[in-house]
């Protein structure tokens, strides 16, 4: 026996450790020593998003370095800052989805690849039209999303904003592709504007709507419909409105490199930037609802302008009220 006990001048007992016993004990100590060391090295979970883009296009890149960018900026100094990946929506399983906190669908593609999957994941939905996402959030819980959309009163307000003296708007509308018909004259009304809503069946009725609208509209206002600014129809809308000198305010660069007068839109970029912030709250267990997005920018064509005789302000004018009223 190592350990031999005797008694101190207070009569209580006391142990004497031999050398087999120390050595016992420092072999312990190192043993739980090196185990503390190894600790760090073991495996942790740690969090993670999935953006599932919808294409290798340059539109989803821009929206993906935003995302990875702004959420390593919000998670700066945070232990929670989790790990960001990315995959082609045709790629996509329910095993590739599984391990993830959020799942970020960017595109009309990936959110149609979203209704196939069978895993309880929280979504976000990026660059999706307003009314599709509601008809597919009905059925889901944990969802959310920012809409490719502008909110009407945004672009109302910009068209006051930019052509003062124009009253009266007309919007082409789809088939089942706009139930905000009462919101959207209800503010034009508040703003004292006149709306001129024209439903198109078919692609071929485009040109005779627009025939008749020549007289009947100052301005009009083109909304993301796909089935009715396409790139089969873009070319003929442009050129019968400039005909018929009217200024079309569109949703888009591209729309108004082509000929529209000037755009309103929420880029790539700031997209991206606002979904990281959304997805990180969905993380820790919030559920935002659906939004449009809450910054937009614009973009105009003073060739336009000057080929329709219209007088627009500067760039700067447009900047410092816009800025105060977005």
């Amino acid at each position: 026996m190592n350990a031999t006990q005797s008694e101190n001048q207070e009569g209580l007992p006391r142990y004497r450790y031999g050398i087999s016993a120390m050595s016992g004990l420092r072999h312990i100590c190192g043993v739980l020593l090196a185990f503390a060391c190894l600790l760090p090295m073991l495996p942790v979970y740690a969090s993670s998003i999935l953006l599932i883009n919808s294409a290798d296009a340059p539109i989803y890149h821009e929206v993906e370095d935003a995302f990875r960018a702004e959420a390593e900026s919000l998670c700066a100094g945070s232990d929670e800052c989790p790990q960001i990946g990315s995959i082609l929506a045709q790629d996509l399983t329910d095993e590739s989805a599984r391990d993830h906190d959020v799942l970020v669908f960017v595109g009309q593609q990936a959110k149609s690849r979203a209704n196939s999957l069978t895993i309880d994941v929280p979504q976000l939905h990026l660059l999706v039209f307003r009314e599709e996402y509601e008809k597919q959030a009905q059925c889901c819980d944990r969802t959310s999303a920012i809409y490719i959309e502008q909110p009407m009163e945004r672009q109302l307000r910009f068209i006051r904003l930019l052509l003062p003296e124009l009253r009266r708007i007309a919007v082409l509308i789809g088939p089942g592709s706009f139930t905000r018909e009462s919101e959207l004259l209800s503010l034009a009304r508040g703003m004292g504007l006149e709306v001129e809503l024209r439903r198109v069946a078919s692609q071929r009725d485009i040109g005779p709507v627009l025939h008749q609208l020549r007289n009947e509209a100052d301005i009009l206002l083109a909304l993301p419909d796909p089935g009715i600014y396409n790139h089969d129809t873009l070319s003929n809308i442009l050129l019968s409105t400039y005909r018929n000198r009217i200024p079309v305010i569109g949703f888009s660069k591209g729309l108004v490199r082509a000929g529209a007068l000037a755009a309103i839109y929420s880029s790539p970029e700031t997209i991206g930037k606002e979904a990281a912030g959304k997805a990180l709250q969905m993380m820790r267990g919030r559920s935002p609802d659906g939004a449009y997005p809450q910054h937009a920018e614009f973009t105009l064509n003073r060739k336009v302008a000057r080929s329709l005789h219209i007088q627009i302000p500067t760039d700067d004018a447009l900047r410092a009220h816009w800025g105060k009223k977005r």
